[in-house]
């Protein structure tokens, strides 16, 4: 059964939102709650996962989407793996407006809040160390029926070499069980750590958006962390042509 890489077209999200909703259950990955609200709801995590991609990760020069197809016949160009990965050949941060990543998909209240939250921690190491030209990998994944058949292989060479050709270094977040793939292709641990949140409010006791924090705001928040914590991704970064010399080579955000 063989494999190949292509370009995503948008007409492809349905059958990638489809395809990383399978692939975040085995095993189960809680950062999907990013992207949709109820992992054990199929058809509205796909839904929600497809609106996400095509709203907030789609139509930007810097972003570059690319699939892995499985070419058999019984089932020609199923999406198999993928990957999306922003190139920035400029430092992305420098004319940051300072807004908070809202997470609209999620309904206004104590769970839009702690997906806010989380969003914006998983940020601040990128931000604090690729205040540079880089590329960041900011989601991949290979279907759980088409794994060890080097799905992640094709689109990992794909970005390295890029990255390469350009004279880039790399940023990824990889859940644990995904770092000694990226280690293989240069990456780097930076961390390890989890996506963090906490219920605050202010003095008149209203959150960072002017909500009211009262009982019901607090049993929303603890359902919510229940339900979608621990998150655990570990931030890698990966040299310019992937080469990294003990006591020699020199991170980047420490020259």
């Amino acid at each position: 059964m063989p494999i190949s890489l292509s370009d995503v077209e948008f007409a492809d999200f349905h059958q990638i939102a489809t395809s990383l909703y399978e692939a975040s259950l085995v095993p189960r990955k809680p950062v999907m709650y990013l992207a949709c609200r109820d992992l054990n709801n199929r058809d509205a995590s796909i839904a929600e996962t497809q609106e996400f991609c095509e709203k907030h990760m789609w139509g930007s020069p810097s972003e570059n989407w690319v699939k892995v197809v499985d070419t058999d016949d019984s089932q020609p160009n199923k999406i198999v793996g993928g990957a999306m990965y922003e190139l920035h050949e400029t430092n992305p941060f420098e004319n940051e407006d300072g807004k908070r990543p809202i997470a609209w998909h999620y309904p206004d209240g104590a769970e839009r809040e702690l997906v806010t939250q989380l969003i914006e921690s998983g940020a601040i190491p990128r931000r604090q160390k690729m205040a540079r030209p880089h590329i960041f990998v900011q989601t991949a994944w290979t279907h759980p029926a088409h794994r060890r058949r080097g799905v992640a292989a094709l689109f990992m060479q794909r970005i390295v070499a890029e990255a390469d050709s350009r004279g880039l270094y790399c940023w990824l977040t990889a859940t644990p069980v995904a770092i000694p793939l990226y280690e293989k292709y240069g990456f780097r641990v930076v961390t390890f750590g989890e996506r963090r949140a906490s219920l605050w409010e202010d003095e008149q006791g209203k959150d960072r958006e002017g909500r009211v924090v009262d009982e019901e705001y607090r049993a929303q928040w603890k359902a919510a962390e229940e339900r979608i914590l621990p998150i655990a991704l570990v931030p890698m970064w990966r040299p310019k042509e992937g080469v990294y010399i003990p006591g020699v080579t020199k991170k980047p955000w420490e020259e």
